[in-house]
């Protein structure tokens, strides 16, 4: 599945349609870049990343970071966010 990712119109034309060839303009004076993921996407997948090198179980199946029975809420939010990407 290709993603778009989307950026100001008013940027500079001749710099976008070299820099990205795949650019086209998309509406509402935005541009669209076919094949790039939106950084907001970028930055979930890191954050539920990082949630779930965090959130790890113990010896005795509670997670090391909050306490709770593993997995805790945090990890299994993660995990679902990472499916759902």
């Amino acid at each position: 599945m290709e993603m778009v990712s989307r950026g100001l119109a008013g940027a500079n034309q001749a710099e976008v349609g070299t820099v990205e060839p795949n650019a086209v303009e998309c509406g509402d004076g935005m541009v669209c870049v076919i094949g790039q993921e939106l950084p907001s996407l970028t930055r979930l997948r890191a954050t539920a990343n990082h949630e779930l090198t965090l959130h790890v179980h113990d010896d005795q199946l509670k997670c090391i970071a909050c306490g709770e029975p593993w997995p805790c809420e945090r990890a299994s939010l993660a995990a679902f966010t990472l499916g759902a990407l």
